[in-house]
């Protein structure tokens, strides 16, 4: 699913990051196709909808996959 969004329907998100598109969308998060003005490149930006408890799980997934390395994961 493409849909076209904007930063702002996503309020309080850094102004490094220019959101182009929803990527997917699920019942604990949306991916969005952004650009990192910083960096000066496309990433794909995941935002948490907020439930109880669930940061603790965003932030272990993160560390995991920090330290993953492999051809097809973009970095």
């Amino acid at each position: 699913m493409k849909t076209t969004a904007s930063n702002s329907a996503l309020p309080g998100l850094d102004p490094r990051f220019v959101v182009q598109n929803l990527v997917a969308n699920s019942a604990n998060a949306s991916v969005y196709r952004a650009w990192d003005r910083y960096a000066q490149k496309q990433i794909a930006l995941k935002v948490a909808k907020r439930a109880r408890g669930q940061m603790r799980g965003f932030r272990a997934e993160y560390l995991t996959l920090a330290t993953v390395r492999h051809p097809n994961i973009v970095r």
